[in-house]
């Protein structure tokens, strides 16, 4: 889709309605960790030298070091895993069409859900080694939460490699859906969980109150990711999956329209997130005790997200802390 000749436009200020508290990080050796994950992700060769070079630039163990703060350093290694690997099926499925999307995510799903999965692929072994060391750690009702998570996950990518191939654009109504998977926002916060050691029962995610805090910390971050990701994906091709070109394409919104528009729903969320924390239901003691924990954790995912973007080539290239301070893309 064209974006009708503009040549630049201002973020949101996402900062500026986020209270949630700046600057955590892991306190080990993020850096190293993150290098070892990254290692064995390389030592597979499932990505082409294109691929590899894009996944090595992600900086992600910054990501994982600002999302999971709180995690002992075994934990935080797993996280790394997971994250690198979620990166490494985006930058596949990527470049395929339907069929090649949903052939790599049958080859993911099969050999998490099957040890014995028969298939040698370069995929199926990493994956199958990360299960391995995984599952060992998981508990039964988190795991079957994650396969769930993972299953949604496999059809967004492969709806949005469809889409990309037809050249459709969803429509506003149908996006959030679709976005609320293909993120991995919902596998991101299993790890959450993982991460703080906790085994969160199923009635939780049923309870309404709980979804709510859920869904706004969730979409706080696609809908930021969007906007922070657009110029990115524009130049990619894929701009059709994202909430910028829907509002144009939709609502005839121009492009600094779009991303205000952006802005305002962000802070609807944010808003939510904390004002629907003060209506949650108790669950008992040990349980509420833990829901501070997870709730403050997934907080900690919103602003580990926003502040990554800004500490990373990988939306606004060499321009990234000039971006930060005057949230001017130019395009």
């Amino acid at each position: 889709m064209q974006i009708s000749g503009a040549k630049q436009f201002y973020l949101p200020d996402l900062f500026s309605v986020c209270p949630l508290q700046k600057g955590n990080i892991f306190p080990g050796d993020y850096e190293g960790i993150g290098a070892e994950s990254k290692a064995w992700i390389n030592a597979f060769n499932a990505l082409t030298e294109r691929q590899r070079n894009i996944f090595n630039r992600t900086n992600s163990e910054l990501l994982s070091a600002r999302a999971f703060p709180y995690a002992s350093e075994e934990r935080f290694r797993t996280c790394c895993d997971c994250l690198n690997l979620l990166w490494m099926i985006d930058e596949i499925s990527d470049d395929q069409d339907g069929l090649g999307a949903r052939r790599t995510g049958d080859i993911f799903i099969n050999c998490l859900k099957d040890p014995g999965y028969k298939d040698n692929s370069p995929l199926a072994q990493l994956t199958k080694d990360f299960r391995m060391r995984f599952y060992e750690k998981l508990r039964p009702r988190s795991a079957k939460r994650f396969i769930k998570h993972i299953e949604d996950y496999i059809d967004a990518f492969v709806l949005e490699a469809h889409l990309r191939e037809r050249g459709d654009i969803l429509d506003f109504a149908s996006y959030p859906a679709l976005r609320r998977n293909n993120s991995a926002n919902h596998i991101s916060f299993d790890f959450v969980a993982f991460g703080l050691d906790l085994d969160l029962p199923d009635e939780l995610f049923e309870d309404p109150g709980f979804l709510k805090v859920y869904y706004s910390a969730g979409d706080i971050i696609w809908w930021s990711n969007d906007v922070y990701s657009f110029k990115m994906e524009h130049n990619k091709g894929h701009g059709g999956s994202n909430i910028i070109t829907i509002l144009m394409h939709e609502r005839g919104m121009d492009l600094q329209t779009a991303a205000n528009f952006v802005g305002e729903e962000c802070k609807k969320l944010m808003d939510a997130y904390f004002e629907e924390r003060k209506n949650i239901r108790s669950w008992g003691r040990v349980l509420d005790a833990d829901l501070e924990r997870y709730f403050d954790a997934l907080g900690q995912w919103v602003i580990a997200n926003m502040e990554w973007s800004f500490e990373t080539k990988r939306y606004f290239g060499e321009a990234f802390e000039e971006v930060r301070k005057t949230r001017l893309v130019k395009l």
